[in-house]
């Protein structure tokens, strides 16, 4: 979280050629994310590092391929893998939640 502006998310998003109209990115205080994170299942650790072309580094992390369908409270309704994603799938369920 202490590294993961807004400003170094859209770095990220671009050094990854990332399309930000199909991505969302967590960021906020290092408790509030931890506890996200853990709710979800989410586990990650520190891979390989870029720089941006002004030099910034950025680190880059290996974490868990899940994505979680939340409700309003935070409880975690589904999860899918999010290289195997049907969206269709997820639009449904965002329908039955």
């Amino acid at each position: 979280p202490e590294t993961d502006t807004p400003d170094i998310l859209k770095k990220f998003a671009s050094l990854r050629n990332l399309d930000l109209n199909n991505w969302s990115f967590l960021t906020g205080d290092k408790k509030n994310t931890d506890q996200i994170i853990k709710k979800a299942g989410v586990f990650a650790i520190p891979s390989d590092t870029s720089k941006t072309p002004s030099g910034e580094e950025i680190v880059f992390f290996v974490h868990t391929d899940r994505i979680s369908l939340m409700d309003e409270e935070g409880r975690i309704r589904k999860n899918y893998f999010g290289s195997k994603l049907d969206i269709e799938e997820i639009v449904e369920d965002i329908k039955n939640y």
